[in-house]
């Protein structure tokens, strides 16, 4: 259903969020950082540059920090404002005609669930999103948890959005690889609820750390530094 959409943002209540974000263009990416409205918003035009297109706002998305976002792709990027149960409705239709959505977390969670028409593992969602340029899916938890009833934060997210810059945004398939391996041997030893394990979000985003720590290639800067 979202054929042909390049950019999904979720923002959780407004406020925002740990995102896995580069620091500077085609350069290191940086740990969970908590990233200004204005931040953000830079990181949604550098992403829409090769685009050219155009930015809807979600009626319900009344925040500071959502018309910040929108704000920070620049006043030479078209935006419109969409009423949430209209988005809701007609969205793979608008996906077709934006480039990137910005909606609350509230009406993200609605708008995967109506996507996917069921509950499915939270790693799945980004994969489900993607159409031939997607950048970033959703972030950091499971947008679903509240429809699953387990109240728990699943932090493949993150690490998922991240495979996809590193895989399909900055083409390192070396980088992307040791990332892969990394979640899939720390999913054997770990896992939330959500996925059918008794592992807390920390326990789970230590074990993929702990993973990605010793496939280092030589020469990766030391954990102090």
């Amino acid at each position: 259903p979202a054929q042909g959409l390049d950019l999904l943002l979720l923002l959780e209540h407004g406020a925002p969020k740990p995102l896995l974000v580069p620091r500077e263009k085609n350069k290191a990416l940086s740990a969970m950082e908590l990233w200004s409205a204005t931040r953000l918003g830079n990181l949604a035009a550098w992403l829409m540059t090769p685009y050219q297109g155009r930015v809807a706002l979600a009626h319900d998305s009344e925040e500071p920090f959502a018309h910040a976002v929108v704000g920070g792709v620049g006043e030479e990027i078209e935006s419109e404002r969409l009423d949430a149960i209209f988005l809701l409705n007609h969205f793979s239709d608008l996906a077709r005609e934006f480039t990137l959505i910005v909606a609350s977390d509230s009406t993200g969670e609605l708008l995967l669930s109506r996507l996917l028409g069921k509950v499915i593992a939270p790693e799945r969602i980004g994969r489900l999103l993607l159409g031939p340029h997607v950048a970033v899916a959703t972030p950091v938890h499971d947008p679903l948890r509240e429809q699953v009833g387990w109240g728990f934060a699943s932090p493949l997210g993150a690490f998922r959005a991240l495979l996809l810059l590193l895989r399909h945004w900055w083409k390192e398939e070396e980088a992307a690889a040791r990332l892969q391996g990394a979640i899939d041997r720390a999913l054997t030893r770990r896992c939330t609820p959500d996925m059918g394990g008794l592992h807390s979000m920390f326990e789970v985003t230590h074990c993929i750390l702990q993973e990605l720590r010793a496939i280092e290639p030589q020469g990766s800067p030391s954990r102090a530094e």
